[in-house]
């Protein structure tokens, strides 16, 4: 018995703006576009893993900006003391 199985090709866009609300400033202003493939079988409904891949890849990302470009602390006293 054989089984025959389609390939299948993603490519998944995010975009992502992380703005300072306490300086009006972009911290990040961009996206992240990720490709994945997975395969399944012919006559198939298909899966959700290979845009899964895909999403999970830009998350990665999307973590590694995070890290970077966010403070420490979130300046609560300050934003509060300019209104």
């Amino acid at each position: 018995m054989t089984f025959f199985t389609v390939g299948k090709d993603i490519t998944t866009t995010v975009p992502l703006k992380i703005i300072d609300l306490v300086n009006g400033k972009y911290l990040y202003n961009g996206k992240f576009t990720e490709k994945a493939s997975d395969s399944t079988m012919i006559g198939g409904i298909g899966n959700k893993s290979v845009a899964m891949k895909a999403l999970n890849k830009i998350n990665e990302q999307i973590t590694s900006v995070l890290t970077v470009r966010l403070p420490e602390e979130k300046p609560v006293a300050v934003a509060a003391d300019k209104k």
